[in-house]
C-alpha cells in the first residue's frame, strides 16, 4: 500500500504539472528598444560601475562585459523587478558570470514574489508581503546557468532577486562582486492594473532618435516607474545633420486624449532641462520611412503641442487651457503620438524619464471597419496610409522576396485577416487583400495592396575591398565610402581589389594603380544592375615620407618597426603613448583624442626598435599645434633626447644612454624639429615644462637600418602581424608580442633588480578565445616557440 501511495503522489504531481500553460518570456527588453516593455527594473542594490547597473539584467547576452550587472557594494547583493501588470510567474533562468570572466558564480541566492503595491508610507514593502519561491542558499557555484521552474505559478507584480552568498573561489576566498549577464523571468498576463485615464503605460515604441547607448532608450518613458533614475530615455546634443529627436507611440487603440505630461531630468536629477518640447497626434499610423533626422513628410500628422521656454519646468504639463495646446478642443483624438524635441529646445545631453497620455478610449461604432494601421516590412506605400483609403501600391527592390503585412482594425473588436508574411514575384502580379469584418460581423472593407518588385537589382555596393600593400582605414564595410591607405615610402604600385554584393552589378576603377608624390585619389564606381544606381567608393594612398620608420597601423596590424617600450604614464587608456605612433595624418585630422596626454609628473616615453637604426631626424607635434583655442592646453618648454644601442641600466644607476638633443625656450614651436647623427635601438624623449600635463601629437623618427640584432635564432621579432580577432585597447594590441621587449633591467636606490614592464596583447574571455597570425616573411625550420604569460 505504500508503494501505490507514494506513486500515487508522483502521479498527481505529474498531472498538476501538465495542468497550465507554460509561460513566455516577458522581461526581455525589445531588441533596440522597439516594441513593448512587460517588466523594468524598480531597484537594486547598487552597481560596481556606470553601465553596470540591472537593466542589463533585462538585455539579450550578446557577449560584451557592458551587458551584464555587477555589484560589490553590498554584502547580499539585491534586484527588484516590477511587471506592468499582474502576470502568473513559473520560470526563472539566469546566466551568472563563469563563461565570460574568470570570477565565480553566485553560490547561494533566493527568488520572492509579491503581488501587493509599493507602499509609499514605508518605502517600501512588509517583509510579509513577499513569498519565498525559490531557496537555494548554497551549492549552486557549478551552475553558470540557474534555471528554477515553479510547481504552481504564482501571481505577481513584483519578483525580488537576492543574492544569499556570493561565488567562492577554489582557495576558499569569496568574490566581492556578482556579475550576471541576463535574468530571464516567464509568465502569463493575469490581470490589468486599473491607471485611470493615463492611458500610455506599457504601449508600443514603434521608433525613436536617438539613444545614449542600449539601456537609455525611450520605451523606459511608458514604464509608469520613477523609482530607478536610470529607467529613462537620454539622447545626445543634436548636431548640424539632425533638425529634432524624436520618438513614436502606438497607443494600440483609439483614444480621446485630454492631457499630456512629460517628466524632465531634473523631476529625478540634476542636468539641464528640455527648453519646449512638439506633440502630434494621428488617428492613422504614419510611414516610418518617411521620418528622418530631418524632416518627417508624413501627412498624417496634427500638431497639438508646440512649447518654449520650459527649461525650469521639471514636469511639463499640457492640457487645452495650455497656451502651447493647439487645437481650441479639450480634447484630440488620435491612436499614433509623436514626442518630438527640435534643435532649438535641446540643452546638451537630454533624459526623459516618463512621457504620459491621458485620455478615455473613444467610442467605435460597432459597424466600423476601417483600419487604423497598415504597415509593411519593405518599401512605402502609395498613397500615404489613411483607414478610409483602400487601395494602395508598393514598390519594392528586386532582392525582396517577402513582404510582412502588419494591420490592426480602428475598433479593436474587429477582425482582420491578410495579414502576415507573403512571397513576392517578379513583377506587378502581386496583389494582397486584407479584410476586415466589423464587430457587428456584419460590416466589411476590403484593403487591396499591389506589390511591384523589380526586375533588376539597384543595389550598387561594394561586398569586399582590399589593397596589395598597406590596410584599409577604416576597415571596409559597405556603407562606409570613403578609405585611407597609408603605404611605405618605396611603394610605387598599388592593386585595388574589390567584389560587388549582388553579381548583376559592374566595377570601374579597379586594377594595377601608379603611385605619385605624397598623396594619390582613386575613385571605384559601382554601377547596379538597373544601369542608373551607382556608387563612388574613394580610396586614398598616402605615401610615407623617405626614411619615416615610426608609423604604424593603431590597430596593431602590419608591420611595427617602431614600437613603445615604456612611458611615464598617461591621463586614460584612450590618450595613451600609442598614439604618437599614428603619422601625422591621423594626428592631425581634428580628433583630439589621437594624443597622448601625461599629467604624472615627470614625462617621458622610450620607444624600441627591433634592430639598430642609424636615426638622423626626430619631429613632434605639441598640443597647441591641435588646441590652439584650448587655454588648458601648454607646449612643453623643453626636452632631451637620449639614444642606447641597449637599454642597460647597470648595478650603479648609469645607463647607456646617450644624450643627442638638449632644447630649452621651445614654448613657442607647435612643431618640434631635431636633425639627428646617432645609431639606436631605443630612443628615450623627455619632457619639460612649467605645466603638470603634456599633450603630444605624434613623433615621427626617421632612419636607416644599421645592424641586425643577433637573437640567438629568435626569428618573430619586427615581422609582420597578418591579422587577428580581438584585442582589449590599441595600445594592448598583438603587435607587442613581437617587438622584441621582454623586460628592460633596472635597478632602484637599493640596489635591487627591477624589471620596467611593457604593455602585453590583452584579451577576455567574452571571445570564446582569441587568435593571432604572424607572417614572419620568409621561409624557416621552426625548432621553438616560447609564450611570454601574464606573470
Amino acid at each position: 500500500m505504500r508503494t501505490k501511495k507514494l506513486m500515487g503522489c508522483f502521479i498527481l504531481s505529474l498531472i498538476s504539472w501538465g495542468m497550465y500553460a507554460q509561460g513566455q518570456l516577458i522581461s526581455r527588453l525589445p531588441e533596440g528598444g522597439i516594441g513593448k516593455q512587460i517588466v523594468s527594473i524598480h531597484s537594486s542594490s547598487g552597481q560596481a560601475a556606470a553601465g553596470e547597473n540591472a537593466i542589463n539584467l533585462l538585455i539579450a547576452n550578446t557577449t560584451g562585459n557592458n551587458t551584464k550587472w555587477c555589484d560589490n557594494t553590498n554584502a547580499q547583493p539585491w534586484v527588484i523587478f516590477e511587471l506592468l501588470d499582474y502576470y502568473n510567474v513559473d520560470k526563472f533562468v539566469y546566466e551568472d558570470v563563469t563563461p565570460f570572466e574568470a570570477k565565480a558564480n553566485v553560490d547561494g541566492y533566493q527568488i520572492y514574489v509579491t503581488d501587493q503595491p509599493y507602499d509609499d508610507v514605508i518605502g517600501g514593502w512588509d517583509d510579509s508581503d513577499w513569498e519565498l519561491v525559490v531557496d537555494k542558499t548554497s551549492g549552486q557555484g557549478d551552475l553558470t546557468v540557474k534555471t528554477d521552474v515553479l510547481a504552481t505559478p504564482k501571481k505577481a507584480r513584483y519578483v525580488k532577486f537576492l543574492v544569499t552568498q556570493k561565488g567562492i573561489y577554489p582557495d576558499g576566498s569569496f568574490d566581492n562582486a556578482v556579475r550576471i549577464y541576463s535574468f530571464d523571468i516567464y509568465g502569463t498576463f493575469a490581470e490589468k492594473i486599473d491607471r485611470g485615464n493615463l492611458v500610455s503605460v506599457g504601449k508600443t515604441i514603434m521608433a525613436f532618435y536617438d539613444a545614449f547607448n542600449v539601456r537609455e532608450v525611450p520605451i523606459h518613458i511608458l514604464d509608469a516607474n520613477m523609482s530607478y533614475i536610470y529607467n529613462k530615455w537620454c539622447f545626445r546634443e543634436l548636431n548640424d545633420n539632425e533638425n529634432y529627436k524624436y520618438v513614436v507611440i502606438d497607443l494600440e487603440k483609439q483614444y480621446d486624449i485630454s492631457r499630456f505630461k512629460v517628466w524632465d531630468a531634473q523631476s529625478v536629477e540634476s542636468g539641464d532641462n528640455l527648453l519646449g518640447c512638439n506633440i502630434y497626434v494621428s488617428t492613422w499610423s504614419p510611414n516610418l520611412s518617411l521620418i528622418s533626422t530631418i524632416e518627417d513628410t508624413n501627412d498624417c500628422w496634427t500638431e497639438i503641442v508646440d512649447s518654449e521656454g520650459e527649461e525650469y519646468d521639471n514636469i511639463k504639463e499640457y492640457t487645452s487651457t495650455s497656451s502651447s495646446w493647439r487645437p481650441s478642443t479639450s480634447t484630440v483624438t488620435g491612436r499614433f503620438v509623436k514626442l518630438e524635441f527640435p534643435y532649438d529646445k535641446v540643452v546638451g545631453t537630454s533624459r526623459i524619464f516618463q512621457f504620459e497620455v491621458f485620455g478615455t478610449e473613444t467610442v467605435i461604432p460597432d459597424n466600423d471597419a476601417t483600419l487604423s494601421l497598415l504597415t509593411v516590412s519593405a518599401g512605402a506605400l502609395s498613397p500615404s496610409f489613411s483607414g478610409n483609403e483602400t487601395n494602395y501600391t508598393l514598390d519594392v527592390d528586386k532582392e525582396v522576396d517577402k513582404l510582412v503585412i502588419n494591420a490592426a482594425a480602428t475598433n479593436t473588436g474587429a477582425t482582420v485577416i491578410g495579414t502576415g508574411e507573403h512571397a513576392l514575384t517578379i513583377g506587378n502580379n502581386n496583389v494582397f487583400n486584407i479584410e476586415v469584418t466589423a464587430k457587428d460581423g456584419v460590416t466589411k472593407k476590403t484593403y487591396t495592396l499591389t506589390v511591384t518588385r523589380a526586375d533588376k537589382s539597384k543595389i550598387a555596393t561594394l561586398s569586399s575591398l582590399s589593397v596589395s600593400t598597406g590596410y584599409l582605414s577604416p576597415e571596409f564595410k559597405p556603407d562606409v565610402l570613403k578609405y585611407a591607405v597609408d603605404v611605405a615610402s618605396n611603394v610605387r604600385n598599388i592593386t585595388l581589389n574589390a567584389t560587388s554584393t549582388d553579381a548583376n552589378a559592374t566595377i570601374e576603377g579597379l586594377g594595377n594603380k601608379t603611385l605619385s608624390g605624397a598623396e594619390n585619389e582613386f575613385e571605384i564606381t559601382v554601377i547596379a544592375e538597373d544601369r542608373q544606381t551607382t556608387e563612388v567608393y574613394t580610396v586614398t594612398v598616402y605615401v610615407a615620407p623617405e626614411g619615416l620608420i615610426s608609423v604604424s597601423r593603431p590597430d596593431g596590424r602590419g608591420k611595427r618597426i617602431a614600437n613603445i617600450h615604456s612611458y611615464s604614464g598617461k591621463v586614460n587608456d584612450t590618450e595613451n603613448p600609442y598614439k604618437l605612433l599614428l603619422g601625422k595624418r591621423l594626428n592631425t585630422n581634428g580628433d583630439t583624442g589621437n594624443k597622448w596626454c601625461d599629467n604624472s609628473g615627470e614625462h617621458w616615453v622610450i620607444f624600441s626598435l627591433p634592430d639598430i637604426y642609424h636615426i638622423d631626424r626626430i619631429v613632434f607635434r605639441d598640443g597647441r599645434l591641435m588646441e590652439p583655442n584650448n587655454g588648458n592646453v601648454h607646449n612643453v618648454e623643453g626636452y632631451d633626447i637620449l639614444v642606447s644601442t641597449t637599454g642597460t641600466k647597470d648595478l650603479y644607476g648609469d645607463s647607456d644612454f646617450s644624450e643627442v638633443v638638449w632644447e630649452s625656450g621651445k614654448a613657442d614651436e607647435n612643431t618640434k624639429e631635431e636633425e639627428i647623427d646617432a645609431d639606436a635601438r631605443y630612443v628615450k624623449i623627455n619632457f619639460y615644462g612649467e605645466v603638470g600635463t603634456i599633450w603630444i601629437y605624434g613623433v615621427d623618427i626617421y632612419g636607416t637600418l644599421a645592424e641586425r640584432v643577433d637573437r640567438d635564432g629568435v626569428v618573430s621579432v619586427g615581422k609582420t602581424i597578418a591579422d587577428y580577432n580581438f584585442a582589449w585597447s590599441d595600445r594592448e594590441t598583438p603587435a607587442n608580442l613581437i617587438d622584441g621587449n621582454i623586460d628592460r633591467i633596472e635597478y632602484d636606490e637599493n640596489y635591487d633588480e627591477i624589471a620596467v614592464k611593457h604593455d602585453p596583447w590583452a584579451i577576455n574571455r567574452d571571445h570564446n578565445g582569441a587568435w593571432v597570425t604572424i607572417d614572419l616573411e620568409d621561409v624557416y625550420d621552426i625548432n621553438k616557440f616560447v609564450l611570454y604569460d601574464a606573470a
